[in-house]
């Protein structure tokens, strides 16, 4: 089996990038309100992106929810 990924005028990369940035900020945003964020629906590479975007980010964890490929990442406060 062979995986093959196609990124077209870097839309991909842009994506991931912009997505991170916001997994970021709304990471800072947990942290300072003790709310949880839940994102859309992503499929699994995004969800990786967001949750290496967050892991140095003191205070906040993250975690999946969803029964489907297309699973919700949460950003919640962390448990300590």
């Amino acid at each position: 089996s062979i995986e093959l990924i196609i990124d077209i005028a870097g839309y991909r990369r842009k994506k991931e990038k912009t997505l991170t940035t916001r997994a970021k900020a709304f990471a800072h945003e947990v942290r300072r309100s003790k709310r949880e964020y839940i994102f859309q629906p992503l499929p699994p590479s995004l969800r990786r992106s967001i949750h290496l975007a967050v892991s140095d980010i003191k205070g906040v964890r993250t975690y999946t929810i969803g029964e489907t490929e297309l699973k919700k990442v949460v950003i919640a406060p962390s448990r300590e």
